[in-house]
């Protein structure tokens, strides 16, 4: 379902673009250090189903992906805001189902202050402090954990101490690493099990997807499609018996191609820089 978007958060963005017009790059994040998605996977807990990760340093550095950053990062201006976390020290935010995980240098001291203005509740679990927001739009738990601010419903957000405290098992302990080491870098990588709704494959265990800038008005997007084995991939790209459907990329993608190897599918796609997240479900 496509959602609009509220004043509140067209005003933040505003805000956010005008900041990002009088700053340059070294001024709006010094010593940034560019992370890799897999190591990333560490952090989050063995039964996570899917996740999304925004590379906000990289769609921030560069101008001409200035629209693509206002779309992506619409739905979580609001909780950055209600955080006391300027935008512009954000490096990462990835979205793990219910859970926001938020990355970045200098936020830590803001976060901090933010809750305690907001008269959040706070009890330990495992030694660390967590925090129960009071006045934002819906019940919320936040921890800190090192440069990672996550926010979310409490049994989650416990779930993110254990495994840091090496408690809980993560996810690099099964598969989704393989297909994340088979993408291009990009401006976000996207992880489930299944398929995305605009590239539906039959038969598929699991999806990754990348996607990355091709040029000044155009967005690629490499999907990885894991499957039981070398035959179940092939069946799902070979055209259909009868009336059926022969699976294909949906929406408004073009030059698509899909190649075969082994047990996987690689496809690339094409699309404007008008882009949601809805697009990459």
């Amino acid at each position: 379902m496509r959602k609009g978007i509220y004043l509140t958060v067209m005003a933040v963005t505003v805000a956010v673009a005008a900041m990002l017009t009088s700053c340059s790059t070294d001024d709006i994040l010094p010593g940034a250090q560019e992370k890799d998605v897999s190591s990333m996977v560490t952090m989050l807990p063995q039964d996570t189903k899917s996740f999304l990760v925004l590379d906000v340093w990289r769609m921030r550095s560069d101008q001409e992906m200035t629209t693509v950053y206002n779309q992506l990062l619409s739905r979580d201006l609001p909780i950055l805001s209600y955080l006391g976390i300027n935008p512009l020290f954000v490096e990462y935010i990835t979205r793990v189902e219910q859970a926001t995980l938020i990355h970045g240098t200098h936020i830590k001291d803001a976060v901090t202050a933010a809750l305690e203005k907001d008269g959040a509740g706070t009890d330990t679990y495992m030694g660390v402090d967590v925090w129960e927001l009071k006045s934002w739009q819906k019940r919320a738990t936040v921890v800190i954990l090192d440069d990672m601010i996550v926010v979310g419903p409490r049994k989650d957000v416990q779930n993110y101490i254990r495994v840091s405290q090496g408690q809980l098992g993560s996810l690099n302990d099964v598969d989704f690493t393989e297909l994340i080491e088979r993408l291009p870098e990009g401006l976000l990588v996207g992880v489930r099990e299944g398929s995305f709704e605009d590239f539906t494959y039959k038969g598929a265990s699991a999806s990754a997807i990348s996607l990355a800038k091709k040029d000044s008005k155009t967005l690629v997007a490499t999907v990885v499609v894991k499957f039981e084995d070398a035959d179940s991939a092939l069946k799902a790209i070979e055209p259909p018996k009868g009336n059926g459907r022969k699976n294909h990329a949906r929406g408004p993608w073009s030059n698509i191609t899909t190649i075969q190897d082994d047990e996987f599918l690689k496809i690339t796609a094409e699309h404007g820089l008008e882009i949601t997240l809805e697009d990459l479900q």
